[in-house]
């Protein structure tokens, strides 16, 4: 902002004329201020009112409009701590019984204490374990297998099996391993077995064998043992079994699954071996570059004259280690310092004396560093040297395995499958031992009789005919549990009545917006208005221009009537005629309330509790007309409010008003306000500069007069 030193020569108060002449423009372009900030006003009002009609279209309405939520049920049970019961809308009514037999549960095992030094980081070879193995994880129709090492940590290992899709962990403060399927019922069971007879001593020594074969186990083995095919000097025929693996329908898919996992995995390592090895060549060009800069720092540093005057004075030989030479040099710059301070040295003998060993000693150490740097990368580079031949090898082995349309990966899997199906065999006919110091729990389903009829069920909760029912204890033999569904006319009533209460908060809203009192010559308060008023007389005055912007709005207007006619719509049920009034549903004779709804007899409504209640004895006596006529209204205000929500060129979709018409006016009163200020400073700017011509012309007219009093 500009300083102006005004009214110096005319004493006039400039600033207040200014002020005074741009007033009346001010005034004028405040009624542009005003008018934007009424229709900000108007936009928030509306924005509250559409999410309130939003609101009541998308729950209360919406229930109003689904048969789903005349059909509610209510279930009484004679001992809720065995079942809970919830019926839906097809369930039937009446009496029924059930028995539970055994409730659903998930497998769990146990695992057998181990070491007490054994924790999540240690290694799979502090447990015993040599060598490699493989699992064999099955959940449900599942089969992961599972690769052990015993350079595998604990932590690495129960991942492996989370991964495969069981709960796992180990439990440092018991000592033990603990494995439960994801899910309970008998399909969702999991089997921990081994292939050979290593994977059987990992299992035991990571105290995972069962003490006894379980179920979910003894099918692994039984159902891979079938597969089994000997020749008839006892060796295992190959060809024979994984024909027989592919033909059982329990294994078919096994080894194709298998070779599609291993195909997948050689090939990500493939990819991901060859960028490391560009990634580890790239920077050994990187370490041999450095390695270079390095010598030529020592060349440089051995080819100066300093450097080289260290070893010709006989103290120190090129070949001594360059650390003692170091050493050397700092003891003859602290017997420099000593003789200086003895008084044996002249000042100038010692400046020159002591730069040159300082020099000395910094390329010493330059030399020192450059070496070491020369060592470390040359060991990197052997490293990674060593990394990239390895990785080379492994990318050969993967790619060998992967030529001639996965040969050797398909032989590879045969080979483990054959294993798998000879050692199943030995173990069921009990040539080898596979138990061990675990305990396992088989998953079992849940069995009830529900009217005589037997059931399972994987879950503790399960629905049959539309009952859903939440399993939580056996029963005893011979004693039922009694349950009897209803209707709950209820919760019906309650429905109709939260709509009713719903619509009447809204309705009510938009009645005192509608019908407000006038506020003319009320307009927005000016900032110097403000500074006269109390904080309560500014709400008072704003409250009552916020309360009358909506007053006689058309399209507000617009929405009421239709919500109303919706509701006063009819509908016909076997050639009669039915309204929400047929079951006391309506509006009240008061007219001030304009279009309130009640429901007669209701003990809330304290203008019609004395009356009957024609509703509930409507949903008693003939719930599926009050369905029937209760749902068609209420689509009928559905479809009413969705044409009023519907995208113009002035609203957006789901919005009530027209949105887009006041955002764009709103933009367009901005731009006039801008334009106004500016058009105030420019006035402003040309009263200044004539009142500064004014102060000009007398400054020149009140020197002419001193100069005239000069020769008087």
């Amino acid at each position: 902002m500009a300083v102006r030193m005004t009214g110096m020569i005319s004493g006039l108060d400039t600033e207040s004329l200014v002020q005074s002449l741009v007033s009346a423009q001010q005034l004028k372009y405040k009624k542009t201020e005003d008018a934007k900030t009424k229709l900000e006003w108007t936009q928030e009002k509306w924005k509250s009112l559409n999410t309130k009609l939003y609101s009541l279209y998308t729950t209360e309405l919406n229930k109003l409009t689904l048969q789903s939520s005349y059909l509610t049920k209510k279930a009484t049970v004679s001992d809720t701590s065995k079942v809970q019961v919830s019926a839906g809308a097809t369930a039937p009514l009446g009496s029924q019984t059930i028995e539970i037999s055994s409730l659903a549960s998930s497998g769990y095992l146990t695992g057998g204490k181990v070491d007490e030094s054994i924790t999540k980081s240690s290694k799979l070879s502090d447990l015993g374990i040599t060598g490699n193995s493989t699992l064999n994880l099955t959940v449900g129709d599942k089969s992961t297998y599972i690769e052990v090492n015993s350079e595998m940590t604990v932590s690495s290992f129960v991942s492996q099996l989370q991964s495969a899709g069981v709960n796992a962990s180990f439990d440092e403060k018991n000592h033990r391993f603990f494995i439960s399927s994801k899910q309970s019922g008998l399909d969702n069971d999991f089997s921990l077995t081994a292939s050979s007879a290593e994977g059987t001593q990992t299992l035991q020594a990571l105290g995972l064998a069962a003490g006894t074969i379980s179920e979910a186990d003894r099918l692994t083995y039984q159902t891979w043992a079938a597969n089994a095919v000997y020749a008839a000097d006892g060796t295992i025929d190959r060809d024979a079994t994984v024909a027989a693996i592919r033909a059982n329908s329990a294994t078919s898919d096994a080894i194709d699954n298998e070779v599609s996992k291993r195909v997948e995995a050689y090939t990500a390592s493939v990819e991901s071996l060859t960028e490391t090895n560009t990634t580890l060549t790239e920077n050994n060009t990187t370490l041999a570059s450095e390695i270079a800069k390095a010598s030529q720092t020592i060349d440089d540093i051995k080819a100066t004259d300093s450097y080289q005057q260290i070893f010709l004075q006989g103290t120190y030989s090129e070949d001594d280690d360059l650390e003692d030479v170091k050493a050397g040099l700092e003891s003859e710059i602290e017997s420099l310092k000593a003789a200086m301070e003895a008084g044996t040295i002249s000042e100038d003998d010692y400046e020159a004396a002591l730069q040159q060993k300082e020099t000395q000693k910094a390329q010493v150490s330059e030399v020192i560093e450059a070496q070491k740097k020369i060592a470390d990368n040359t060991d990197k580079i052997a490293e990674n040297e060593a990394a990239i031949n390895v990785n080379t090898t492994k990318i050969a082995e993967y790619n060998a395995k992967l030529e001639n349309d996965n040969a050797a990966v398909i032989a590879e899997v045969e080979d483990l499958m054959v294993a798998k199906a000879d050692y199943a065999a030995q173990v069921m006919n009990g040539t080898v031992s596979v138990t061990g110091t675990a305990t396992k729990v088989d998953g079992q389903n849940a069995k009830f009789t529900l009217n005589g009829v037997e059931f399972e069920s994987e879950s503790n909760e399960t629905t049959v005919n539309g009952i859903t029912l939440t399993l939580t204890e056996k029963t005893e033999a011979g004693k039922p549990v009694t349950f009897t569904l209803t209707n709950d006319t209820q919760a019906v009533y309650d429905t109709i009545k939260n709509f009713v209460n719903k619509y009447n908060e809204i309705l009510q809203e938009m009645n005192d917006l509608y019908y407000a009192d006038s506020a003319r010559g009320y307009d927005p308060l000016s900032d110097d208005e403000k500074e006269a008023m109390t904080e309560s007389q500014i709400e008072k005055w704003e409250t009552k221009i916020k309360d009358s912007l909506l007053r006689r709005d058309s399209t507000l207007g617009s929405i009421m009537s239709s919500m109303k006619n919706a509701l006063l719509t009819s509908v016909e049920v076997n050639g009669q005629s039915y309204s929400l009034s047929s079951f006391g549903v309506g509006t009240s004779y008061i007219y001030s309330e304009r279009g309130l709804l009640h429901i007669q007899g209701d003990a809330d409504d304290s203008t019609y509790a004395s009356y009957t209640n024609k509703l509930m004895s409507a949903l008693e006596e003939d719930p599926d007309t009050v369905m029937q006529v209760f749902t068609g209204v209420a689509q009928n205000l559905y479809k009413a409010m969705q044409e009023k929500m519907q995208k113009t060129s002035l609203s957006s979709a789901l919005t009530f008003y027209n949105d887009i018409y006041i955002k764009n006016q709103i933009v367009a009163y901005n731009k006039q306000i801008s334009a106004n200020e500016e058009k105030l400073t420019e006035l402003e700017d040309k009263y200044y500069a004539q009142f500064a011509a004014m102060e000009t012309a007398l400054a020149k007219l009140q020197s002419q007069q001193n100069s005239l009093s000069a020769y008087l």
